[in-house]
């Protein structure tokens, strides 16, 4: 079993069918690194097999008791439509099976303080082309 950082996670070439990331890539140290794993993703994806990417957007976080917008614990804070516009140019060629944008909001304690955590969760499904 290897065990690395996500931003430093070696995948080889065609080696899963399914690749699946839930709110993990947001938390990656740089935009540069978040298009590397991407890419490596994609490399490491058999033909005709998925990645299931759930990454969130346009993060606040806002103290509840002072109405206060705090910085975003999340180390990438894209804008929706540049988060779109990075998967789709990443995946360019692959079918897309499925993507929705969904805002969802939370409430969550931060440093014992009552935090609104808002998000857009962008789910983008995509498979890549069977080589016949």
């Amino acid at each position: 079993m290897r065990k690395a950082d996500i931003g430093h996670y070696v995948i080889d070439e065609n080696e899963f069918d399914l690749i699946v990331a839930v709110s993990t890539l947001e938390h990656v140290e740089s935009d540069e690194v978040f298009e590397d794993v991407l890419k490596q993703m994609a490399v490491g994806t058999k033909n005709d097999g998925i990645n299931c990417l759930i990454v969130n957007s346009e993060i606040e976080e806002i103290e509840l008791a002072t109405n206060k917008k705090l910085d975003a614990m999340m180390e990438i804070n894209k804008k929706t439509e540049d988060m779109i516009h990075t998967l789709s140019r990443i995946y360019r060629g692959w079918e897309v099976l499925f993507q929705v944008v969904k805002p969802l909001e939370y409430t969550i304690v931060r440093d014992e303080k009552v935090v609104l955590l808002k998000i857009n969760a962008v789910t983008f499904i995509v498979r890549k082309p069977a080589i016949k």
